[in-house]
């Protein structure tokens, strides 16, 4: 019979919460001495992965030697900054400024990026700025830059053009049920600085769950600066666990209007629209994500917005160029 760490290791087995409780203090060591080891074999991926899982304070200096080490392999070097990602702390904004500085992947520069949109701070913006000529990172360097804007309050210089929105035909609408006090399992670096009210929303499409946590300091009267409004968190109906889908943002009001644009966590602008002054918004694709939802309606109601209702596309569509999100530097 297997033991929790042969269990683990399976190729053929997932790392699910369920299994991580089930590791004792002797399995832990034991791991951590398998990736010490570096014996050839194991599944070294998987027992990073765990270890940065369960015992965090124990992996997160050996993921900074691995990083910052440009003699490790590539693939171990992205994946020490995934995991980073999810476990950083006060001195990891500093660690990553100094690898990006040098000469780096395109692959490792847009996961150490993709890090500074969780806990950079006002530093971090010069540092992504320089970045901003390398087109294959262009969406998740403006992703970024937003919501370091966003949570450090400070204007930023991207400007957004959706003009170009299309709407494919309406096809079945969607009732969004609201929910409150759902326990979401989420890693804290999902919640990107935000301070999510205590009622979400929740709606389905196809196979998936999705949660909406809005932010109970929005203030729609503000015009000095973005505000990240809102995560939607996804959690596929064949297991428990939610990871964030996408980012909503309202931006400053120009002449009596305000914008709201939606975000994938990779950079790419998804869905736009505009608050009219009943607080009623409809906000449309950009993008056609297959047999994606395409319309969704909603207002403004006590400080945050609600997702009343969308409506998915009837029909699967040709691939269409996205609106650009203008970077004005």
């Amino acid at each position: 019979m297997k033991n929790n760490i042969q269990y683990l290791l399976d190729y053929k087995h997932k790392i699910t919460q369920e299994l991580l409780e089930k590791l004792t203090k002797k399995d832990i060591q034991k791991l951590f001495e398998l990736f010490k080891s570096r014996k050839a074999g194991i599944h070294l991926k998987k027992i990073i992965i765990i270890l940065s899982s369960i015992a965090p304070d124990l992996m997160r200096n050996e993921l900074v030697k691995i990083l910052m080490d440009p003699t490790q392999e590539e693939y171990f070097r992205i994946l020490s900054a995934s995991c980073l990602n999810n476990i950083y702390d006060d001195k990891t904004e500093e660690i990553y400024h100094k690898v990006l500085s040098g000469k780096q992947s395109i692959a490792l520069q847009m996961k150490l990026i993709k890090g500074l949109g969780k806990f950079g701070t006002k530093k971090s913006l010069p540092i992504i700025n320089k970045k901003s000529n390398i087109q294959q990172i262009q969406g998740v360097i403006n992703l970024t830059e937003l919501l370091i804007s966003s949570r450090n309050k400070v204007l930023s210089s991207i400007k957004f053009d959706i003009s170009q929105q299309y709407l494919d035909p309406i096809g079945k609408k969607e009732k969004i049920t609201p929910v409150e006090d759902e326990h979401i399992l989420l890693q804290k670096s999902d919640y990107y600085g935000l301070k999510t009210s205590q009622k979400g929303f929740r709606y389905k499409c196809g196979v998936f769950d999705f949660f909406i946590l809005n932010n109970k300091e929005l203030d729609i009267k503000q015009t000095s600066h973005m505000q990240l409004s809102s995560i939607i968190a996804s959690k596929s109906r064949y297991c428990n666990e939610y990871y964030t889908k996408m980012l909503v943002f309202l931006l400053p009001k120009e002449k009596e209007e305000s914008k709201i644009v939606v975000f994938r966590t990779n950079g790419l602008l998804s869905y736009g629209g505009s608050l009219q002054r009943d607080g009623s918004f409809v906000l449309r694709n950009v993008k056609k994500f297959a047999n994606d939802q395409v319309y969704i309606k909603g207002k403004y109601k006590k400080g945050k917005l609600v997702f009343e209702e969308f409506y998915s596309s009837n029909k699967l569509t040709r691939k269409k160029t996205p609106t650009k999100t203008l970077t004005i530097r």
